[in-house]
């Protein structure tokens, strides 16, 4: 047992680590366990990046600091990743297994750095395949998003041209394909890889990222015919994930969830866009039925748990014949002034022109006289740009995802920014 000399000690060091790199309690507790209280002083004493200086042990490469500090500025690496060890564990993972392998980082590292939770370091460099790269960051038109060309080349190596030929054929999304897959990239199974590859285009990008999510649970038919899959896949989707869930977090869902956000559901004929109650088991199954990586092991995994837990959150869905066509975080600020919906996520096939008409409406409705919305992935470009500065909401979880670092304003104190404009001049 520490002496009361000794605790007072470590909880002065914990302070020390709010005030210097915005540390987490969770956070400094997991590094207690790991490092001494003398060089955990010495790294807060030292770096921003005290964490990163103990993994690297006070010697960080030049060439990765470098990368940080952008991705940093560019507030597409935030305090939560910084100073969690495991992120910066992978992070300096893929940093020696490119150098070992190649000497060298590739031009594009900063893109697995920002998604390091997402790569398996030794499997990636193993499947590097330049060509396949290159060719995969050539789909702009198609897959307007680096991270998601890359995890594309990363799967499926040069057997990429045949998946994307094959999804051309049969008028499948790119984008939606390739965001659903597993959250762990490369796919450490090659039968699941080969089912991918063979079911592509033939079948819904929602069904194989379904199977994908569900291949190696028990009892999962992986050589059974489609029928079967689907029988498997239907059976209590949402009432399974959530259990899943709690498995893996069970000290979240020993109490019920409660919201406070005020909920104004529009409907319009068989379509209504409302706020999901605080226990709506729907919650952790969005992701999957958007086919984003809002979701269990993926790199949103932060942002659909802070939905849960923070009381301040939520999740605004819009529906149509009672199927989810596209859904949202939603968080208010800490201030209390702003309601962010910090991305919007549509299910395959789905386009902006789908949601438009319920998201204005909705606006105009909703009792929040500021809203805005994050651009991050986001495939609904519609309102006017925020100059302004943000307080973000309280943060319940150890970690942070979000794609609100840059936003449009959606409604401006009390006035919708998108009505008086004609919404289809902003979409893509």
């Amino acid at each position: 047992m520490l002496s009361k000399e000794k605790t007072t000690s470590i909880e002065t060091l914990q302070q020390f680590a709010y005030q210097t790199n915005n540390m987490l309690p969770y956070h400094f507790q997991i590094l207690l366990e790991c490092y001494d209280a003398e060089d955990i002083f010495k790294a807060l004493t030292e770096s921003r990046w005290a964490v990163l200086e103990l993994v690297f042990q006070f010697s960080i490469p030049e060439d990765l600091l470098k990368i940080l500090e952008e991705l940093a500025a560019n507030k597409e690496i935030n305090d939560s990743d910084k100073n969690d060890l495991e992120t910066v564990m992978q992070i300096k993972s893929l940093y020696d297994a490119f150098k070992e392998n190649f000497g060298r980082l590739p031009f594009i590292f900063s893109h697995y750095v920002y998604a390091c939770r997402e790569f398996d370091a030794k499997l990636l460099c193993q499947s590097f395949k330049v060509k396949s790269l290159r060719y995969a960051l050539s789909l702009n038109e198609e897959v307007n998003s680096t991270h998601h060309q890359i995890v594309l080349s990363t799967i499926f190596g040069n057997r990429i041209f045949d998946v994307v030929k094959k999804l051309r054929k049969y008028n499948r999304d790119i984008y939606n394909f390739i965001s659903g897959l597993p959250p762990k990239y490369p796919i450490n199974d090659q039968n699941l890889v080969n089912w991918i590859i063979e079911h592509a285009g033939k079948s819904p990008n929602l069904f194989i990222q379904e199977v994908a999510t569900l291949w190696n649970e028990d009892g999962f038919p992986v050589n059974g015919k489609v029928s079967e899959m689907k029988n498997y896949i239907s059976k209590k989707r949402a009432d399974k994930e959530w259990e899943r869930c709690k498995e893996k977090f069970p000290f979240f869902f020993t109490k019920p969830f409660k919201c406070t956000i005020i909920d104004t559901p529009i409907h319009i004929g068989t379509e209504k866009v409302r706020l999901l109650e605080a226990n709506d088991r729907l919650q952790v199954l969005l992701g999957h039925l958007t086919v984003c990586c809002q979701k269990l092991g993926a790199g949103g995994e932060p942002s659909m748990m802070e939905g849960l837990i923070n009381q301040d959150s939520g999740f605004l869905v819009f529906e149509r014949d009672h199927k989810v066509i596209a859904q949202s975080w939603i968080w208010l600020s800490e201030d209390k002034s702003t309601l962010v919906l910090d991305n919007i996520e549509l299910a395959d096939g789905r386009v902006p022109e789908d949601i438009l008409h319920l998201l204005e409406k909705w606006i105009d409705h909703s009792p929040y006289i500021n809203i805005q919305m994050g651009t991050g992935y986001n495939r609904v470009k519609i309102g006017e740009v925020v100059s302004e500065s943000l307080v973000w909401y309280k943060q319940h979880w150890h970690l942070k995802y979000s794609d609100a670092f840059r936003r449009v304003w959606l409604k401006k104190h009390g006035k919708s920014c998108i009505k008086e404009n004609n919404s289809k001049s902003f979409i893509c």
